[in-house]
């Protein structure tokens, strides 16, 4: 029975060690040479230099590579009472793991797409091996050099519900201050006004959330009675 029987072994290994790379290759399908955050490339030490040279730098770290010492073929061989436990216990095989993997690379994307790239923000993506003692992800943020908490699985999940009237030529938007589940590092409103159709009549501009009071009122003038317009408000950080 050698150990390097291509039935008995080596087929349902290769075969698992396949879908593995596969489920790691989605996060290099999704960013490599596109408008996405970056994987980080270690020999280039992109995020020591951007922490280095950039005031804010969001690093989004999943532990998804296998781990040398225990996912090799003779740990694999060694599993001789219980393999299946062995290719069960894989990031990728659970499916709740999957699913909180998916949520946190998808808020990731999405942010990176409501903020797009500016002069001073970097988005980097580290790939790491996925250890037993290791949370399968983990954000950070870099503010001049600093390990800042950054609440993004809050942030992305927070629904603004502004009340908004017209008069004629001017729109008044009334927002909540205090919802229970606002962040405390929401500091900004971002209120947008379009013609329709589209332009560029109002571009984004922040209204300072004030903590002592329980609703912030923002009204947008000398607009066009005739016309029909857009308005778009967002929560925002700084």
């Amino acid at each position: 029975d050698s150990p390097y029987d291509y039935a008995t072994y080596l087929y349902r290994y290769l075969t698992e060690k396949t879908r593995q790379v596969n489920a790691i290759n989605i996060f290099y399908d999704q960013t490599v040479l596109q408008d996405e955050p970056q994987i980080s490339v270690y020999s280039k030490a992109d995020i020591p230099e951007a922490i280095i040279t950039e005031p804010l730098v969001f690093v989004l770290t999943l532990y998804v590579l296998p781990d040398v010492k225990t996912d090799n073929y003779s740990a694999y061989i060694e599993q001789t009472s219980d393999r299946t436990t062995w290719v069960e216990k894989a990031w990728y095989n659970q499916d709740a793991t999957v699913g909180d993997v998916g949520t946190a690379w998808r808020n990731f994307r999405n942010f990176f797409e409501i903020n797009e790239y500016e002069d001073g923000r970097q988005y980097f993506v580290l790939l790491k091996e996925n250890k037993t003692n290791k949370t399968i992800m983990n954000l950070k943020l870099w503010v001049d050099g600093v390990n800042t908490t950054f609440q993004l699985a809050d942030l992305m999940k927070l629904t603004v519900k502004p009340s908004i009237s017209r008069a004629e030529s001017i729109i008044t938007i009334t927002v909540d201050n205090t919802p229970a589940d606002l962040p405390s590092i929401i500091k900004h409103i971002l209120v947008n006004v379009t013609k329709t159709p589209s332009d560029n009549l109002h571009p984004i501009t922040p209204t300072l959330l004030k903590e002592d009071i329980n609703k912030t009122v923002i009204t947008i003038p000398d607009l066009v009675p005739e016309y029909s317009y857009n308005v778009t408000v967002a929560y925002s950080t700084k």
